[in-house]
């Protein structure tokens, strides 16, 4: 089977369409305008005219029962999103994106959470019986997948796997969330909180931050400092300021990881998400790190040998675990 797919993230709109014989094809990704705080309502008209004129550009070279499976940043129950979409649209309310893809392209519209499509794209390529995947990008997320529970991914709550939005860090001065909240996860161990994260610390001492690589290497300024000019690149010259800031954003994710894994048996960390995927081995090495000095009890203590696999820099686990996640759906039918 054929199908068409969507990844709906923060920063980019991804679409393409994945065959058993061809794998993903037709591969589009384009940059989303402005922020989350600046879209507004409105924006989902432009996203979903984005999708359809895409669908309707490939109208032959999907097969005409070809599904659109679109992966959401957020909760999605019975084929439907519920809640918001903090990373896309701040607060804003998500519209019937299912129902308006339907109606536009005359097409079966399934929709996934991004995380959970995630997870099935690693459930063929991981040993693990149950294991956790964790997006790292504009915001948080995670999904659980076990290989012994009959859907696999376990997601069935709407809640299930919101870890980006957890309190773990308290006071008025705690980081801003795109939901509204302070003080989140994804406010932190994001890569949009690493970079807010880094302009913070910059402004605080900007001689240290001025003797930095992100400044003496890559040009950077306390008020244009960004991960793709900046940050990303520092951190990959073995810059000391860079790697601090990532290895502080980490610490409360890996403790949070660390619950996850105690408290439910996990076998493996699989991470996806831009920010991290073009870190690789540093991120997975950080992460790595950080687990390791979550414990010094023998009852809690995991072999991480091995333990946290990083997507490769150009892989597309989110798109192709959408098609995977369709294929499963049609053949239980």
């Amino acid at each position: 089977m054929s199908c068409l797919v969507v990844d709906l993230g923060g920063t980019f709109l991804r679409c393409g369409i994945v065959s058993k014989r061809d794998g993903l094809v037709f591969y589009e990704r384009t940059r989303l305008d402005d922020t989350p705080a600046t879209r507004g309502d409105a924006s989902w008209n432009v996203i979903i005219a984005k999708v359809v004129r895409f669908v309707s550009e490939h109208a032959l070279d999907a097969a005409s029962d070809a599904p659109i499976v679109f992966a959401f940043p957020g909760p999605v129950l019975c084929d439907r999103a519920v809640g918001q979409a903090p990373t896309v649209v701040g607060p804003g309310q998500v519209p019937d994106i299912s129902g308006q893809l339907r109606a536009r392209t005359g097409r079966d519209v399934m929709m996934v959470n991004d995380v959970s499509a995630a997870a099935w794209y690693f459930e063929s390529r991981l040993a693990a019986e149950r294991f956790v995947t964790v997006t790292v990008s504009s915001g948080i997320g995670s999904k659980i997948f076990d290989r012994r529970y009959g859907p696999g991914v376990i997601d069935d709550t709407s809640y299930a796997g919101e870890i980006g939005h957890l309190v773990v860090e308290t006071g008025d001065d705690a980081s801003p969330c795109d939901c509204g909240g302070r003080g989140h996860l994804g406010a932190i161990a994001s890569g949009r909180g690493f970079e807010r994260l880094a302009r913070r610390e910059a402004d605080r001492d900007l001689a240290v931050f001025e003797a930095s690589a992100c400044v003496r290497s890559f040009g950077a300024t306390s008020s244009n400092l960004s991960n793709e000019a900046h940050l990303l690149p520092a951190i990959a010259a073995g810059d000391p300021w860079a790697i601090h800031l990532l290895e502080a954003s980490i610490a409360p994710l890996a403790d949070v990881l660390r619950v996850l894994t105690v408290g439910c048996g996990l076998q493996g960390v699989a991470i996806m998400g831009g920010f991290a995927q073009r870190l690789g081995a540093i991120y997975r090495l950080a992460l790595t790190a950080a687990l390791a000095k979550m414990s010094d009890a023998r009852a809690t203590r995991v072999a991480l040998e091995g333990f946290v696999t990083v997507a490769g820099a150009d892989d597309e686990p989110t798109l192709l675990g959408a098609a995977r996640y369709a294929e499963r759906r049609r053949s239980i039918r």
